[in-house]
C-alpha cells in the first residue's frame, strides 16, 4: 500500500508541471507594441495578451468557479491531513483508532491527487472551447 501511494504522489509530481505549464510562452511586450497603429496587433502575442479577442463569459465564470472550488478542496484535504495526524497521534497504539487515522490522511491525499488531475482536464478542455 506505501508502494502505491508513493508511486502516485512522485508520478503525480512530475506529471503536474506539464499539465500546469502553458504550452506557448510570449515575451513582454514593454514598449506595448500590439497597440500601435501598423504594429504587431495582428500577432499570437498580441491575441494572447488579450487584446482584438472577445472571451467567452461562460468559460471566464466555469474557470473562477473551478479555482475557487480547487482552493476549498486543497483547504479541506490539508485540515483533513492535519487531522489525521492529530488521530494518529492521539491513538495510544489502538489499532481500530491508528486504521482510521490512516484511512482519513490517505483519503485526504487521494483527494487532492484527484482535484489536481480534475482541475487540468477541466481548463484545458475550457481553453480548448474558447
Amino acid at each position: 500500500m506505501k508502494r502505491i501511494l508513493l508511486t502516485i504522489l512522485l508520478t503525480t509530481g512530475i506529471l503536474i508541471p506539464v499539465f500546469a505549464l502553458p504550452s506557448s510562452v510570449y515575451a513582454v511586450d514593454v514598449f506595448q507594441a500590439c497597440s500601435e497603429v501598423g504594429g504587431a496587433s495582428g500577432t499570437q502575442a498580441c491575441k494572447a495578451a488579450g487584446e482584438g479577442t472577445t472571451s467567452n463569459p461562460i468559460v471566464e465564470i466555469l474557470k473562477v468557479v473551478l479555482e475557487i472550488l480547487s482552493i476549498v478542496v486543497g483547504i479541506a484535504s490539508v485540515v483533513g491531513v492535519i487531522l489525521g495526524g492529530i488521530k494518529f497521534i492521539t491513538s495510544n497504539g489502538e489499532p481500530s483508532s491508528v486504521k482510521s487515522a490512516r484511512d482519513t490522511v490517505l483519503y485526504s491525499l487521494i483527494g487532492a491527487v484527484v482535484v489536481i488531475f480534475a482541475q487540468a482536464i477541466v481548463a484545458f478542455v475550457l481553453d480548448t472551447i474558447q
